[in-house]
């Protein structure tokens, strides 16, 4: 029950793929809503079209009528619209604290992790709406069969995914968890691995003593976690290694252009088949994480099973965006060295003969640093690899760290099959109409995504087989 919905919250920074998502829970839920972003965007455009009141730019005034100011870790502390709200004691709230009011209407689900979680939350999400359990859920990505990231439901259940970037991940306090894994991202925030590990423990052990954490057995870090956790855990993977460890195992898997199927065993003893519709090893560990808490929801294991096929993807997650009988170009998230590694090895599957040509673009001066020696070997599945400027992402430059040094120090080791783009948008043209290259993938988490789409869309009518 909510006690008083005449209110006003106002997002700054309200374009962002996860904030937009509350914005439109919360307009689901009755409250009025209003934001700012510096420009326009998908986002954008559809919360307008739901009465959204939007500021482009940012501005004292922006907030005036707001009872509650929200912001994401991508908005500047300095921002002038949250420094107005705090001179007029309106109170701020950021993502996190936000989901765990939230929560407090809902019994929360929440997936954490390094990478997957987005498509872990989808499949959850996907296997709720399928099962008729209409639950709520706050994804940050458009889920291709759900039609959105974000709504409302009759049912008890709110899935989120739980964003660990700045810490704040530690606001919420789900009833059920999943963590996918744990790599060397957000050191700009955490300042040393260790702390980072930390901080996913604790999120760990937030669940209450009736509930349950399912973590990744073939993550390290995470198996390791077995000696110390405090409340009632369970483990899933692919390493035969491990096996005796884990709840949901699988293996037998076998990769097909159109998806993936493999073998599960549940509790070591009883097995099933489950067919994906989506690629890659990283999704088959993902799917484990979706059916094992969805059945500790009570959904019986083949339903759930039957369910998870009706997951297609995320945008922007090997998203086919062209095809023809000769080229076929992709559209991927990744910017994370492991997870470029593993979108590379869900592509060779599909694809284990033909020419593959990446364009990449680094996401952060910070993360390029962090992420400097495990760059220079994340690429070797493809065949070309052209890297284009960093997208900065707010970031100031870092001396010495630059894409032309990528390059060079990639060709150093692996011979001269990496090349510095600074015109993209003539080098794609190029590479697509040429039809030189039968398979093209985007890739990076800044602007690319967004380019390619308009150069694409500018050549020709998508036609997607």
């Amino acid at each position: 029950m909510i006690l008083n919905k005449n209110l006003t919250v106002h997002f700054v920074g309200i374009g962002g793929i996860g904030i937009s998502a509350i914005a439109e829970i919360l307009l689901d839920f009755g409250f009025k809503v209003s934001g700012s972003d510096i420009s326009s965007g998908a986002n954008v455009d559809k919360l307008k079209s739901r009465g959204v009141t939007i500021f482009i730019g940012h501005a004292d005034e922006n907030i005036f009528g707001a009872n509650l100011v929200v912001h994401s870790s991508a908005v500047d502390k300095n921002n002038v619209e949250l420094q107005n709200a705090r001179r007029m004691n309106i109170p701020v709230l950021n993502r996190a604290e936000i989901l765990s009011d939230i929560m407090m209407l809902k019994k929360g689900l929440a997936i954490a992790g390094a990478h997957g979680k987005t498509t872990t939350t989808s499949m959850v999400s996907t296997i709720l709406v399928e099962c008729g359990m209409d639950p709520s859920y706050i994804i940050g990505g458009i889920v291709k069969n759900l039609q959105g990231h974000a709504k409302v439901g009759k049912g008890d259940y709110l899935v989120v995914e739980a964003d660990e970037s700045d810490g704040t991940f530690l606001e919420i306090s789900p009833l059920l968890s999943i963590i996918t894994n744990i790599d060397n991202d957000h050191l700009d925030y955490y300042g040393a691995q260790t702390a980072l590990d930390e901080a996913f423990f604790k999120f760990a052990n937030m669940v209450p003593f009736y509930g349950l954490c399912i973590l990744n057995g073939d993550d390290q870090k995470l198996l390791q976690f077995k000696d110390r956790m405090k409340k009632p855990f369970v483990y899933y993977g692919l390493n035969n290694e491990n096996r005796s460890q884990y709840n949901y195992f699988a293996h037998e898997i076998k990769h097909a252009v159109d998806g993936t199927s493999y073998t599960l065993v549940v509790d070591n003893h009883t097995t099933y088949r489950v067919s994906l519709a989506v690629n890659g090893n990283h999704n088959v560990q993902n799917s484990l994480a979706a059916l094992a808490l969805c059945c500790k929801l009570g959904i019986p294991i083949f339903e759930a099973i039957k369910m998870i096929k009706k997951f297609t993807g995320v945008g922007r997650r090997l998203e086919r965006i062209y095809a023809d009988n000769l080229i076929t170009v992709f559209d991927d998230y990744a910017h994370h060295p492991t997870e470029i590694n593993a979108s590379i090895e869900a592509l060779r599957a599909m694809f284990p003969s033909q020419k593959i040509k990446l364009f990449f673009e680094p996401h952060r001066y910070t993360r390029t640093r962090d992420c400097w020696n495990q760059y220079l070997h994340c690429f070797n599945g493809v065949d070309e690899l052209c890297l284009l400027p960093i997208y900065p992402a707010s970031e100031q430059p870092i001396a010495g760290i630059t894409t032309e040094g990528l390059c060079v120090d990639i060709n150093r080791i692996h011979g001269p099959f990496s090349v510095f783009v600074d015109k993209f948008p003539e080098v794609l043209t190029n590479t697509v109409t040429a039809k030189e290259t039968p398979i093209v993938v985007i890739m990076g988490a800044g602007s690319i995504g967004k380019k390619a789409r308009e150069i694409i869309k500018s050549l020709k009518p998508l036609s997607i087989s």
